[in-house]
């Protein structure tokens, strides 16, 4: 049986060496473990080996059997210790298999009833009930529970930059589901896999209803956000778009790319297209004509634009957000005073600055 045991114990008491290189060296002197290549029984050292051993291993956990010498370890201490490390890791992976084991999916009927829905949808991924159960069902038979107990607020950390932009509260978050309203909010979320709803690029949805209700990762949830704004059409805006708005949403969607898989923030960079050519008409008039030389229409103004948060980011002056592109937001008047400074006239009030 294979334990994990963290490396920073290991390092603590001598037993394992980080190399530059990043490999990590075991000193057998202090602890002579039994390493096995996957698929291989591992073999017990013989006598006049060489005292040390290199294993290659992950950053942060290291496999190591649970059975060896460890006789070699002067230090009184640093032998309970590890013998300790060796059982409750040994206790750890047993009790995993025991709660599985001992998982009552029968007390989980009203939960099994919103999976057997789910899995009832031609397009959505499927999740087979199985007994013992998997940790997969488990993990979404527990958060279809707190759903029902109103508990998503107090279990789980949650962005709230992102729940503040789905416009979710804490009282959607502390609200008890009945079954009838889960297994509706479901019917929307699952449009999420269809053609023609969003997302338009589908490889990145999730595969598991789990991390759709909430995902651990990003701290964020999927199920809620449906619940706030429903199953949403792919955007017909862009099509009215000219090409000169086409390109400079490109640029925009290039920039942002990491942030496009939200549907909010693709709302707002539209709506940041839309209104910075707007903006245009707003630019005062100047004596000199130099505005008017600079940006002659407003496909330029906007272009200068998305140059100006390119190069502020690339340069790291300072983070931009997408949800802080609209004219009007400090990012926007940022723009405008550095643009001015830069042409020699003010396009707020057309004079010199």
């Amino acid at each position: 049986m294979r334990t994990r045991y963290n490396q920073k114990i290991l390092e603590s008491l001598g037993i394992v060496e980080r190399k530059k290189n990043g490999e990590i060296e075991v000193h057998c002197h202090l602890f002579w473990p039994v390493f096995g290549l996957p698929g291989q029984k591992p073999k017990p050292p013989t006598r006049g080996e060489e005292p040390r051993v290199r294993a290659h291993a992950c950053p942060y956990n290291l496999r190591v059997s649970t059975y060896g010498r460890y006789d070699g370890i002067k230090n009184e201490r640093a032998r309970r210790s590890f013998l300790t490390l060796l059982r409750n890791g040994a206790q750890e992976e047993e009790g995993k298999e025991r709660r599985k084991k001992e998982f009552k999916i029968s007390s989980y009927q009203k939960e099994l009833k919103c999976v057997q829905v789910w899995n009832a949808i031609s397009y959505t991924p499927t999740h087979h009930i199985t007994s013992p159960p998997t940790k997969t069902l488990i993990k979404i038979l527990c958060l279809l529970r707190d759903l029902r107990k109103g508990k998503m607020a107090s279990n789980y950390n949650w962005d709230k930059k992102w729940l503040q932009r789905h416009k979710i509260t804490s009282r959607m978050l502390e609200h008890k589901w009945k079954v009838e309203e889960i297994i509706k909010n479901l019917d929307q979320l699952s449009k999420m896999y269809l053609q023609g709803y969003w997302p338009e690029d589908k490889r990145w949805i999730p595969r598991n209803l789990g991390t759709l209700i909430y995902n651990p990762r990003r701290h964020n949830g999927w199920f809620f956000s449906v619940q706030s704004r429903g199953a949403q059409i792919v955007s017909q805006r862009i099509e009215r778009f000219s090409p000169s708005q086409k390109e400079v949403y490109n640029r925009l969607t290039e920039t942002f790319s990491q942030y496009m898989y939200d549907p909010q923030v693709k709302r707002e960079v539209l709506s940041t297209v839309e209104k910075v050519y707007k903006y245009y008409e707003r630019l005062p008039f100047d004596k000199y004509g130099k505005i008017e030389q600079e940006f002659p229409n407003e496909y330029t103004f906007a272009l200068e634009y998305c140059k100006w948060i390119k190069d502020s980011m690339e340069t790291r002056r300072f983070r931009i957000d997408p949800e802080y592109l609209l004219p009007g937001t400090w990012t926007w008047k940022r723009f405008l005073k550095d643009t001015s400074r830069k042409i020699g006239i003010s396009l707020i009030t057309g004079k010199e600055p």
